[in-house]
């Protein structure tokens, strides 16, 4: 069932959790369309996708930093459903970098994902660090932007394929030379039955 938000007075500088249908609730702040001393800049195609009437307000979404129009139907204070929608959005890096910069903006040090500005680049160095330490070890399977980690020596499944399509075209661009090819895959193939035996 649908979650309803109780009328509110939105205004500029605060802070909400703004929604799109089937994303989770994302961290964003209020923004004046007519500053234009924001950063980033507003851009033209922004203002072409404002809802028609009233209600619609500018949030700058944190995390990603892009600007966008939500109604009150689609916000809720930050504060009040930190708790409820923080688990979700903190699952994503730029989620995490979202409610992190919010917090920091808040000055909310009471909060347990709270983390001064200083140690927010040291948490993303120990992360990248730890990324650069399993290079050589088992790798899991990422399935975001159709990359893959084989199981070991970390070399991309995407980057092998591309490799293997590149080394196709080429034999069949260099027209004689396939026959040549085929010969050696064949030789290739007995040499593996052998030793399967």
């Amino acid at each position: 069932m649908a979650e309803t938000q109780p009328p509110h007075n939105w205004e500029v500088g605060q802070y909400v959790w703004y929604r799109f249908k089937g994303f989770p609730w994302w961290p964003g702040k209020i923004v004046d369309a007519n500053d234009k001393t924001l950063q980033p800049p507003i851009l033209p195609e922004v203002f072409k996708q404002k809802p028609k009437g009233e209600g619609g307000k500018l949030i700058l979404s944190m995390g990603d930093y892009r600007y966008l129009w939500r109604t009150g139907a689609d916000l809720c204070a930050f504060k009040e459903k930190y708790s409820v929608h923080s688990k979700i959005c903190m699952k994503k890096k730029q989620g995490r970098e979202g409610v992190v910069d919010t917090l920091q903006d808040l000055d909310w040090q009471s909060n347990p994902d709270y983390l001064p500005p200083s140690e927010q680049g040291s948490e993303e160095e120990k992360e990248m660090e730890s990324d650069k330490e399993g290079g050589d070890k088992k790798q899991t399977k990422k399935t975001r932007g159709k990359k893959e980690k084989t199981e070991e020596g970390g070399e991309e499944k995407s980057t092998q394929k591309k490799k293997e399509r590149v080394s196709k075209k080429e034999k069949k661009t260099n027209g004689g030379e396939e026959e040549e090819d085929k010969g050696e895959k064949e030789k290739k193939k007995r040499a593996s039955k052998k030793k399967k035996k």
